[in-house]
């Protein structure tokens, strides 16, 4: 067996994420958890649930229930923009009857190749409910969404 190259060592050193911009800060997940950005469309939306579940997208032939961060994490609505998406998160396993969540999110997002030895957590910082971990990189900080914990609060959901 040989040994790792120069070249796949910074492969495994180095992991392509998205920023995805939300009303006052970034979300960071790995390219793998997003499946797919789209426009914004109006969802379809009951009178069920609570104001931070905003509905159901279609996509793909399929409805896929769209969540608003900030909301969930107990702030506000932040409005529809211009430049407002929906992020389609590929999700963690949770429940195989989940296998998508949506997120909306206030713009377009970014390609970051983040390096893990420039990477690192931000101490002193509120984490929210559904807020894994707050990171700093180079000069940018943004969350790293607990996506399972997304996925558990849609799934307990009283719906009738």
């Amino acid at each position: 067996m040989s040994d790792l190259t120069t070249t796949d060592q910074e492969a495994l050193d180095t992991l392509p994420c998205l920023l995805l911009p939300m009303a006052d800060q970034n979300l960071l997940l790995p390219t793998v958890s997003v499946a797919e950005m789209i426009p914004y469309s109006l969802p379809s939306r009951g009178s069920r649930g609570p104001d931070w579940y905003q509905g159901e997208v279609h996509w793909r032939n399929t409805l896929i229930p769209l969540v608003c961060y900030e909301m969930i994490n107990g702030g506000s609505y932040p409005g529809v923009a211009s430049r407002s998406r929906i992020g389609i998160l590929n999700t963690t396993g949770v429940s195989d009857d989940l296998p998508y969540i949506a997120i909306l999110t206030q713009g377009i997002p970014r390609l970051a190749q983040v390096e893990n030895a420039h990477v690192h957590e931000v101490e002193g910082v509120e984490t929210k409910a559904y807020d894994l971990m707050h990171v700093a990189m180079a000069a940018e900080e943004a969350i790293i969404p607990d996506l399972a914990a997304l996925e558990r609060a849609f799934l307990e959901l009283d719906m009738d």
